[in-house]
């Protein structure tokens, strides 16, 4: 047999095997998924399109995921290198899971590096008999955090324990913008507003102020006084044009728990053999007093339920602009 007719056919029987691989992964993952072969992706540092062979897009409710698939019908098992530049992609199309499909395997130090960087490496075999569902799920969870409203807040000259009276250029300053920077340090320089140490405050009473506020968002005044010395130092004009240094400080306001609901992308990694996981890997890109993170949740050797006793490694991202 000449060699461009042994080529023919090898090219023949990757393209069967791989039309093979994409109609499995279409019976066995959710019935909404979309799958798509040679599927070209925005980078977004490059901003060009980056080719993925087997892409698996889930919508279920306000969860949005995306999976990559690479497959590689080589004769030697697959490194290290090629793990670290699917992980790369994985960031670079902004998928949230990847995985790798390989005709000979994979080295040891690639299979631990592939752990490390949670990718799922799977043979030829194992990628054409697992159930694809048991790996890529959508679901939600919720953050509580307390919030508050109607805040009145009562400042005392610090060593004299002295009502202060703001000046009336405050005053009007607040009546146009509450965030306004109007405390000061000792030098007069603006460094917080009134929400920012109110904000302080709170931080100050912890878990104590979570104490008789229900759950199910119902309002609870409360009245609290802060005692002690802020550090640095805070400074706040007064009626008689004078800066005072800001002592003791009394707070009246409005608590409450607020619900609020994230879409979470759970990937599951299960031992080929068995319906044992390997661990969980849950992400959720969410927003907490306006700022935007990432929330990785990885427990090693978690099913539906979390064993007692598991550690549970949770890393938390700051989102930039490019991630939004």
């Amino acid at each position: 047999m000449s060699l461009d007719k042994l080529k023919r056919k090898a090219t023949k029987k990757s393209g069967r095997r791989f039309e093979e691989l994409i109609a499995w992964i279409q019976r066995s993952v959710h019935k909404n998924a979309i799958i798509t072969a040679n599927e070209r992706i925005k980078d977004i540092d490059t901003g060009k399109p980056r080719q993925v062979d087997i892409t698996i897009r889930l919508s279920d409710g306000p969860t949005e995921f995306l999976g990559i698939v690479e497959v590689r019908d080589r004769n030697r098992p697959i490194g290290v290198r090629y793990v670290e530049e699917i992980s790369g992609k994985l960031r670079s199309v902004r998928a949230d899971a990847a995985f790798i499909v390989s005709k000979s395997g994979f080295t040891e130090t690639a299979i631990a590096k592939a752990k490390q960087l949670c990718i799922r490496v799977l043979t030829y075999e194992e990628a054409k008999t697992d159930d694809w569902s048991n790996w890529l799920e959508c679901r939600t969870f919720g953050i509580l955090q307390l919030k508050y409203d109607n805040p009145v807040v009562t400042p005392f000259e610090y060593g004299t324990n002295k009502l202060i009276t703001p000046s009336s250029k405050t005053v009007e300053i607040l009546k146009n913008e509450l965030n306004a920077k109007i405390i000061t340090d000792e030098q007069g320089k603006p460094i917080l507003s009134l929400p920012d140490m109110v904000k302080l405050i709170l931080n100050h009473f912890g878990k104590e102020l979570k104490k008789d506020v229900p759950l199910d968002g119902a309002h609870v005044n409360k009245r609290l006084l802060f005692k002690g010395r802020f550090e640095p130092a805070l400074w706040l004009e007064t009626d008689r044009g004078i800066k005072v240094q800001i002592g003791n400080v009394g707070i009246e306001l409005d608590l409450y728990n607020d619900w609020k609901e994230f879409p979470l992308k759970l990937m599951r990694y299960r031992t080929p053999d068995s319906n044992k996981s390997i661990a969980e890997l849950a992400t959720s890109d969410v927003e907490i007093l306006g700022k935007k993170y990432r929330i990785e949740i990885i427990a090693p050797g978690a099913g539906k339920n979390i064993p007692a006793g598991t550690t549970v490694e949770i890393r938390t991202i700051k989102l930039d602009d490019n991630l939004e």
